[in-house]
């Protein structure tokens, strides 16, 4: 089913001049869609960051949790639209508390690198989560899936040490334990 008239229309579009059948046109319907879901949640992050003078550490906050997001999965919200919402708010939570953090507190990446420790145990123990409604079934997909995320999460503590400026750092790491969050069992129940 579609959520959005302009990815079915768009898909009808595309199947007709390239004579593809119904079930390729529902393909490519569904592609946009998530294409467009993606764009509109990722523009409302910066959106809400933006509102509150954060913009560049909600984008950096949404970046390093939706990536990360893509390998571990996690829970999911009833409905597109509650989950733009919710993103928007909590990377746009995030970025006002990781702008203030960066401006009033000394971060020592001691604290950011065992954040991101624990969010890679977490990573370890319970990625990929799939959802009902798009299991995994292929045991080398969840291998793979798994192995993408350990080593994104591996690539974020590297850059936290190795980048000079506290707001991305802060940033990074509180994308990553925010989407880390979303992989516990009691968020997933299906």
């Amino acid at each position: 089913m579609s959520y959005l008239k302009l990815s079915s229309t768009s898909a009808k579009f595309i199947s007709k001049q390239a004579r593809l059948d119904e079930e390729q046109e529902q393909v490519i319907a569904y592609a946009i869609e998530g294409l467009l879901l993606s764009v509109t949640g990722f523009a409302s992050i910066v959106f809400v960051g933006a509102l509150f003078g954060a913009a560049l550490p909600a984008l950096i906050a949404g970046l390093s949790g939706g990536v990360l997001r893509k390998f571990s999965g996690g829970a999911h919200a009833s409905s597109p639209l509650r989950c733009i919402i919710f993103g928007a708010l909590g990377y746009g939570s995030l970025a006002v508390i990781a702008k203030y953090l960066s401006k009033v507190m000394v971060v020592n990446n001691g604290y950011l690198l065992l954040a991101l420790i624990i969010c890679l145990l977490i990573v370890v123990i319970y990625a990929p989560v799939d959802c009902a409604a798009k299991r995994i079934k292929s045991p080398v997909l969840r291998k793979r899936l798994k192995l993408g995320a350990v080593c994104f999460v591996l690539l974020m503590m590297c850059l936290v040490v190795t980048v000079d400026a506290v707001l991305i750092k802060v940033s990074i790491t509180l994308g990553i334990l925010y989407q880390t969050a979303t992989l516990f069992p009691f968020l997933n129940k299906t």
